[in-house]
């Protein structure tokens, strides 16, 4: 993806140590949840050292996670600004007058804030993929069967959901068209701010037909996508829980003894938060690409236009 290409060329070791915390942060959540289904299956003997062990673990692995997360999400707006900036500055006046005013400020403004937010979402995917891959592990060694469960009404409800992510996603490229209206009637007010002030005839035909049709427009597009990613967060959730369902008939089925049986159904429900927020951290992530490709059409080269020697991590 690009956004994942971007972060590993422009900032390797902060991306890395962001994803090294973000990973040893997930297994240790896991690891917590296989010292108590081990407690649950061998009695408490021996559980107090490694939970006290993982717990400070996550607790710092997580501190640390955050801080590498937020100075990488920081360095990239800081490095994304200067050199789209040096691009605006170093590009042929017609090409910019070609884009217009509302295009370069939609870049300059939604376009990199969507970038932050797509480079904490990915950290955070990070973070909850390990989880799920150790608590999957987890389930697998205590019961096959709910494992191979989980894994295939999660991957039905991954696919369903996905549909109504790609309706989300057309109808946030149809906000993005819809948004250089609102910003070309933010720009005329700015440039023709003496003159509606002037005139109150203007400035209240120029509210009614001109800037709130505009941004009611925007947030209506935006909303319609919203709800469609609520509808794939919905149908994912409802999948899951069928899983726990399923699972839980199985178990008894098979004649499971109560304490494997809390365990294994409890890891399948310990799973559904970080699978609902990797579903819903990829649509940040999905925003974050839809910026680099807007940025990718103003036709302004990045790539050549690196910013002067400083420090980004301030």
């Amino acid at each position: 993806m690009k956004l994942l290409r971007l972060l590993a060329r422009t900032f390797p070791f902060r991306f890395a140590f962001a994803v090294l915390f973000g990973v040893v942060t997930g297994l240790t959540a896991a690891g917590l949840l296989m010292a108590i289904g081990r407690a649950l299956g061998h009695g408490p003997a021996g559980l107090i050292l490694p939970f006290v062990a993982l717990a400070a673990g996550r607790i710092v692995t997580y501190v640390l996670s955050v801080f590498a997360m937020n100075s990488l999400a920081n360095a990239v707006l800081v490095d994304i600004r200067l050199r789209l900036g040096r691009s605006v500055l170093a590009a042929p006046l017609a090409h910019l007058e070609q884009l217009g005013a509302p295009r370069v400020l939609a870049a300059l403004t939604d376009d990199i804030a969507m970038l932050g937010a797509a480079t904490v979402a990915w950290v955070d995917c990070t973070v909850e993929t390990a989880t799920v891959l150790g608590a999957l592990g987890y389930i697998a060694l205590a019961s096959p069967l709910v494992a191979v469960i989980l894994v295939v009404i999660a991957g039905v409800g991954w696919r369903l959901a996905r549909r109504f992510e790609q309706a989300g996603n057309s109808m946030q490229a149809e906000a993005r068209e819809i948004r250089g209206r609102m910003f070309g009637a933010l720009n005329d007010t700015i440039h023709g701010v003496k003159e509606l002030k002037l005139h109150r005839a203007r400035r209240e035909a120029f509210l009614s037909e001109g800037i709130l049709p505009a941004i009611r427009d925007v947030h209506a597009a935006f909303r319609r996508s919203f709800q469609q990613y609520a509808n794939a967060a919905g149908v994912f959730r409802a999948l899951l829980f069928a899983a726990v369902a399923v699972a839980l008939v199985c178990l008894i089925a098979m004649g499971t003894d109560t304490a494997h049986l809390v365990g294994a159904v409890s890891a399948v429900l310990f799973v559904q938060a970080p699978l609902d927020t990797i579903l819903l951290r990829m649509q940040d992530v999905q925003q974050g690409n839809a910026a680099l490709e807007e940025l990718d059409a103003l036709g302004l080269d990045l790539a050549a236009a690196p910013p002067e020697e400083m420090e980004t991590s301030s």
